[in-house]
């Protein structure tokens, strides 16, 4: 009928069957690479911006201990990469704690995480509530930060978005204050 029509108007029939067929193509052809697309987006990973990440630290004492379990967390609606091959950095006046040792526990456990929305990696950080001091003790600010990519880092906040805590370090530069900090894991550790 629509054929008929159009050859009233002077169009070959052969014409408008040829453009019929390439607007039904074309349409086609567009919603498949309209897929395509899709598809590609939502399945290609891009590294991590800080800004993609929330990184909250919580603290908790228990019989002479402190445990701080870390997490970094996606909060976009993409999925995107971290370094994995690193470990939680201890950021500290190293001109006035010298006695104050890091220790990474473990290995690290990925070259790169991929994180979909929502999800995190932890790691946990050891320290003595109370070190064995010879002498007397004093309290020490740290900072707690993640290199997430070669480029780009994160520091670890609490709940209120304090990036600073505080470390019980001994007077005496004999006096070694530990702290462990594991490697990264898509495991949640135990609570603090």
């Amino acid at each position: 009928m629509l054929v008929n029509n159009l050859t009233s108007y002077g169009m070959k029939k052969q014409t408008i069957i040829l453009i019929i067929v390439f607007l039904v193509g074309g349409a086609v052809l567009g919603g498949f690479i309209g897929s395509y697309y899709q598809f590609w987006k939502s399945n290609r990973v891009f590294a991590c911006a800080s800004s993609d990440l929330n990184a909250v630290a919580n603290f908790g004492v228990a019989a002479g201990n402190v445990y701080g379990n870390l997490a970094i967390t996606n909060k976009t609606g993409n999925n995107c990469t971290i370094n994995g091959d690193g470990f939680v950095q201890a950021n500290y006046d190293t001109s006035k704690n010298g006695n104050i040792g890091i220790v990474n526990l473990g290995l690290p456990s990925a070259e790169t995480y991929t994180l979909k929305s929502g999800q995190s990696v932890y790691t946990r950080v050891h320290m003595p509530n109370g070190p064995q001091c010879s002498t007397g003790i004093h309290y020490v600010p740290v900072t707690f930060s993640y290199n997430i990519s070669d480029s780009n880092n994160i520091t670890f906040t609490d709940s209120q978005g304090k990036q600073e805590f505080s470390i019980t370090a001994c007077d005496s530069p004999t006096d070694l204050t530990q702290i462990d900090i594991t490697n990264l894991s898509n495991q949640a550790p135990p609570g603090p």
